[in-house]
């Protein structure tokens, strides 16, 4: 398989799928995501405090809202961002490693495939790989 790139630390999967990247987060993946999430609202009443805009509280309740659902997807996305850099290796994943090992063995008991099966005809997948 060609290098796709200079990993300091052992590449897992150049192409995780979702469910397992959301799997396995960590607990400081979770605490990112969640002050990320909570900056948003709280940077829209800091700037209500200190610098009034003078609207009524109907769209001051709108733009906290607004800035809430900004700040879950930062908070999701930056998550899942430090999840899927230790599949990439490019971020220490000696956990996931070993959580990934274990599936493997799981999995491969249960005679099933560790990607899946794919539903495309053989020809096509030999296009696509």
């Amino acid at each position: 398989m060609r290098k796709l790139h200079d990993a300091p630390f052992p590449v897992i999967d150049t192409d995780p799928i979702f469910g397992r990247v959301i799997r396995y987060m960590r607990v400081s993946d979770y605490v990112l995501g969640i002050s990320l999430t909570a900056v948003g609202p709280a940077f829209m009443y800091w700037m209500e405090k200190y610098q009034p805009s003078g609207l009524s509280r109907k769209y001051q309740r709108q733009g906290m809202l607004a800035g809430g659902l900004v700040g879950v997807c930062a908070g999701f996305m930056s998550a899942y961002s430090c999840s899927s850099a230790r599949f990439w290796g490019t971020s220490e994943n000696a956990r996931e490693i070993k959580m990934y090992r274990e599936e493997y063995r799981r999995l491969k008991a249960e005679g099933k495939s560790m990607h899946g099966t794919s539903s495309l005809p053989l020809s096509i997948q030999r296009i696509s790989s």
